[in-house]
């Protein structure tokens, strides 16, 4: 994945952000030559930062507006924001910046692990819990809603992931109707819930550093 991208590129993608856009009106917004956008267009497809949606017009995907919002360039970063706004709200800077922050952790290309889904990067947000990390709420609530194979209980109101650890049982993640979004918390219910766990929760701390072990071994930064 290549780190550096030009003011050209960077320019296209950023009048995507906002909204879709024909290859002609795009043309008119970044005064290029038809020939050079096309070519640009062709490469954003082909790594996932946009796609071809109907009626010929071009969509910015997540993928692209990461690569805004690592531009450091604070025009480009607001319009990734913008961006990502429109998919997690007002706390959508916490979610960009809590990825980020995991990424450089483990030393791995945030941009080559996402690729076309953000789900994509759920291994090691659920590692990063199971180290006993907490997350902000806005990610726990990614977890909760993206993460289908998660073995999730839902008891009087509440959505829950317990966990037995050498500490005793703990909320992994979840949405408690009292405390709202949740990680690496305790609840005076929780044995009440665990009684209703059909899969041994333990070993998804090893399936997961299994997973990243791997996932080093082809997403080096």
């Amino acid at each position: 994945m290549r780190k550096y991208f030009s003011e050209e590129e960077l320019c296209i993608l950023d009048k995507l952000a906002y909204s879709s856009l024909s290859l002609y009106k795009l043309k008119d917004c970044v005064k290029l030559p038809l020939t050079t956008l096309w070519r640009y267009i062709n490469l954003f497809i082909d790594k996932g930062y946009i796609i071809h949606a109907k009626r010929g017009s071009y969509v910015l995907t997540p993928l692209g507006a990461l690569v805004l919002y690592l531009s450091e360039n604070d025009k480009y970063t607001k319009s990734a924001l913008s961006y990502f706004s429109s998919i997690f709200g007002e706390n959508a800077k916490d979610f960009i910046d809590t990825l980020i922050k995991i990424s450089q952790k483990y030393k791995i290309c945030i941009l080559e692990v996402i690729r076309e889904d953000l789900t994509n990067f759920m291994p090691y947000l659920v590692y990063e819990l199971l180290t006993g990390e907490k997350l902000p709420a806005i990610v726990t609530e990614f977890i909760i809603n993206k993460a289908k194979n998660l073995p999730f209980i839902s008891s009087e109101g509440c959505k829950v992931l317990v966990i037995q650890t050498a500490n005793g049982k703990r909320i992994l993640v979840g949405r408690c109707k009292i405390k709202g979004s949740v990680s690496n918390d305790y609840c005076e219910h929780i044995e009440k819930m665990y009684k209703k766990i059909k899969l041994p929760l333990l070993l998804l701390y090893f399936f997961f550093k299994i997973k990243i072990f791997y996932s080093n071994t082809y997403f080096l930064a």
